[in-house]
């Protein structure tokens, strides 16, 4: 099994060496076309995770409603999936969500069943799906399900439909304790247009590229990349105080979305203090590198940073659509490649 390490205690070495590179760059400012914090039911959202976009829909997990809803393009609630309950079809906290083809998946964080739909609502089935359950998981064109499991003997592991295992694997990064190994080796999943499962972890700048049946490709270091300079820095410093005050793990993102279209992914950055941060990050993921193609700055309407977005997608090839927790509302930015482009200096 394919092992390595991230080491922490060269971090201000990194941090010095890149100073000038991290002020030497720019990034856009968006400011949002709409926002709303009522749906066109009457009802308010007050949790939103997993915004997936597949024409001509958005859907999402409404956790604390468990219920999986589906929007147009003008933001219309069109229907409402799922209700509260322990039993088939029904959640309890649903959290990950996402489509393939004519189905819909949706996961109840508490008793842990995966439920499938079809796209107009129709329960089909559900299975008990171990491992994390607020992070995305990937499905691929056979509808075998990538689910991050740190606790288990195996990073990642992938069952059919039924939830029969079809095989498990995963580079572990080495830790020294349980709970650090379980928050060290957390995953989003995502299956590219290449066929490849690609896993970014979510504590560690590393991106991962698997094969579909688990043979590693290669090991992406983005740690130079700067969009994590300050967040980097602030888990610098902590991991240098006394173990006693300060927190144990720290992650990267808060949501990362990718989409098969353009085959790009957007990267919701942590930022340094703790909380959310303002900041999304356009980039396209291969083999040897990742290419950063814009980096934002999301503001609301009283031009003020965005404090924590939980879960952001990408839709109609030049938009976002954005959650921010503290004020439990969804922000609609629209962008253009050659207006960003030309503000943005190259990575």
């Amino acid at each position: 099994m394919v092992k390595y390490f991230f080491v922490f205690i060269a971090m201000n070495f990194f941090m010095l060496s890149c100073k000038n590179n991290f002020e030497s760059q720019s990034k856009a400012t968006l400011y949002p076309s709409k926002t709303f914090s009522e749906l066109s039911d009457s009802s308010f959202v007050s949790s939103a995770y997993h915004i997936v976009y597949d024409e001509p829909y958005l859907y999402f997990s409404d956790r604390l409603n468990n219920r999986l809803l589906v929007l147009d393009k003008q933001f219309n609630v069109v229907q409402a999936i799922g209700s509260t309950g322990a039993g088939p079809g029904e959640f309890l906290q649903i959290a990950q969500t996402t489509s393939l083809q004519s189905l819909l998946f949706a996961r109840s964080i508490d008793t842990g069943f995966l439920n499938t739909f079809t796209k107009n609502g129709r329960y089909v089935r559900s299975f008990l799906l171990y491992g994390e359950s607020e992070i995305r998981l990937a499905i691929d064109r056979n509808y075998r399900i990538y689910i991050s499991t740190p606790t288990k003997d195996f990073p990642i592991t992938c069952v059919d439909t039924l939830g029969n295992m079809v095989h498990r694997f995963g580079a572990w990064i080495q830790t020294d304790s349980p709970r650090s190994r379980r928050a060290r080796n957390l995953r989003q999943l995502f299956v590219n247009r290449n066929d490849e499962l690609v896993a970014v972890l979510e504590s560690e700048p590393f991106i991962e590229i698997y094969t579909l049946d688990g043979r590693l490709k290669n090991v992406i270091d983005i740690s130079n990349h700067v969009f994590l300079q300050p967040r980097l820095k602030y888990v610098a410093e902590e991991l240098a105080k006394d173990p006693n005050n300060r927190f144990s793990t720290y992650h990267l993102y808060t949501d990362i979305y990718y989409d098969p279209a353009s085959d790009r992914f957007y990267f919701s950055a942590v930022g340094g203090e703790p909380g959310g941060g303002s900041e999304v990050i356009v980039c396209k993921i291969n083999n040897n590198a990742l290419e950063v193609i814009h980096h934002f700055e999301l503001k609301n309407e009283k031009e003020e940073p965005l404090n924590r977005i939980t879960s952001l997608c990408a839709f109609e090839d030049n938009k976002l659509i954005v959650f921010e927790n503290t004020e439990a509302t969804f922000y609609i930015y629209d962008f253009t490649d050659q207006e960003m482009t030309r503000s943005l200096n190259k990575y």
